[in-house]
């Protein structure tokens, strides 16, 4: 794991960032595979619970399943979209380059304050100074 040098430490932090950027791509396709079964499952469980055993009907209305199955699609359907269109163009890529425009912007405003910190810092020390040679009873002016 110790490299020699630091184009093998930078190949290997790379292979290692493609590793676990691979695996969280597989985790969301996953989790969108589960869901899509449930999804099915629950749909079926529905069209069961209202069409065989009428079930729901004095307390919802007839056909309450086809709202819960509409509803339920749109959610997959959200889900899919963030998996496969979202994620593409907000991906890993998009990522870093937000976080590189934050730290550049950090970066900017850390200096602002060190700059502004320098300058009230001259004008204390400026003004102590004055202070200084005004209040010296010794002074060429004073004498």
């Amino acid at each position: 794991m110790f490299s020699k040098n630091k184009k093998e430490q930078a190949s290997n932090a790379a292979s290692r960032e493609q590793y676990q950027y691979a695996h969280k791509r597989i985790k969301q396709k996953k989790y969108l595979m589960w869901h899509l079964v449930l999804f099915i499952a629950s749909s079926m469980l529905f069209m069961i619970l209202d069409l065989v055993l009428e079930i729901g009907h004095q307390a919802l209305m007839k056909n309450w399943y086809l709202w819960a199955i509409i509803f339920w699609a749109f959610v997959l359907l959200i889900h899919t979209l963030n998996v496969f269109i979202i994620h593409t163009f907000m991906g890993q890529k998009w990522e870093d380059e937000q976080l590189e425009k934050l730290k550049r912007k950090q970066e900017r405003r850390i200096s602002e304050l060190e700059k502004k910190e320098s300058n009230e810092y001259r004008q204390h020390s400026q003004e102590e100074e004055e202070k200084n040679t005004n209040s010296n009873p010794l002074s060429e002016e004073n004498i």
